[in-house]
C-alpha cells in the first residue's frame, strides 16, 4: 500500500487521479479547505446559496396566504378547498371514466 508523499499516512487502496499521491488531509490542507466546510469551498466556481430553497419557501407561503385569504381554513381546510388549490384526492380520480 502506498504512503502520502507529504505526511507519510497510508493511502486508500483505490487512489487515482492527479492527487493520488496525497492523503485527504494533505489535499484539504493544500486547498485550504476546512473539514466540514461549506460546499462552495469545494466548488469555488459555483455560487452555492439558499436561493432555490428560499424561493420554494416563498412560493409555499404565498399559496398558503392566498388560500387563507380566499376563505380556506388555515388549520383545517376541507378536501374540496384543497383540491381547488391543486391537491390530489384519490376518490375524485378513481371514479373518473377511463381510469
Amino acid at each position: 500500500m502506498a504512503d502520502c508523499t507529504r505526511c507519510g499516512r497510508k493511502l486508500p487502496v483505490l487512489s487515482f487521479g492527479k492527487d493520488s499521491n496525497l492523503c485527504s488531509y494533505c489535499r484539504q490542507e493544500r486547498d485550504d479547505i476546512q473539514p466540514g466546510g461549506h460546499v462552495s469551498q469545494l466548488l469555488p466556481g459555483w455560487r452555492v446559496g439558499p436561493s432555490v430553497t428560499m424561493a420554494i419557501i416563498g412560493i409555499n407561503v404565498a399559496v398558503f396566504l392566498a388560500m387563507t385569504l380566499s376563505g380556506a381554513s388555515p388549520l383545517e381546510p376541507t378536501s374540496r378547498q384543497l383540491v381547488h388549490w391543486g391537491a390530489d384526492f384519490g376518490p375524485l380520480y378513481s371514479a373518473s371514466p377511463g381510469a
